[in-house]
């Protein structure tokens, strides 16, 4: 019988697949990275704090002023300081970054869409219930909090 290779293995393999298929797709745009945080702020109306967005994405708060730090620099978010509470800020897209968003949605789906290329919905539904009961019983695990960076080699 074939061995085959761990879930852990066949999933970041397919994280870095996958990261190299958008970063490719969206390799024009002057960033390589983080979509993902400019969908989440998209997606909360522009009425999120930086907090919230690591909560989201289950990021530590360093990584997330770094990603915050990175796509600020490139010019497509701001941080406006919340006047009710000095510690904290709301992130807001520039007009840049709201330029580019459908273009974003649009990689992911068409990626998605290539992704289950031959599937069917039962299949796809599937899938999701399976790497769900994965995450759920990997969570009752003990574990630490591990960083993954992707970029672009």
């Amino acid at each position: 019988m074939e061995e085959r290779l761990s879930v852990g293995r066949h999933l970041a393999q397919l994280t870095k697949l996958y990261a190299g298929v958008i970063s490719k797709k969206l390799e024009h745009l002057d960033i390589e990275r983080y979509f993902h945080v400019l969908l989440t702020i998209d997606k909360s109306e522009n009425k999120i704090t930086q907090q919230e967005v690591a909560n989201q994405l289950e990021l530590d708060k360093v990584t997330m002023v770094k990603m915050v730090d990175y796509l600020a620099q490139k010019g497509y978010l701001n941080r406006e300081q919340n006047p009710n509470d000095r510690r904290e800020y709301h992130l807001c897209l520039t007009e840049k970054a709201q330029k580019v968003i459908p273009e974003i949605k649009e990689a992911f789906q068409d990626i998605h869409k290539a992704a289950t290329n031959g599937l069917t919905k039962n299949q796809i539904d599937e899938f999701y219930k399976v790497v769900e009961r994965i995450d759920k019983n990997l969570r009752k695990l003990p574990n630490n909090k591990v960083n993954i960076r992707i970029k672009k080699s």
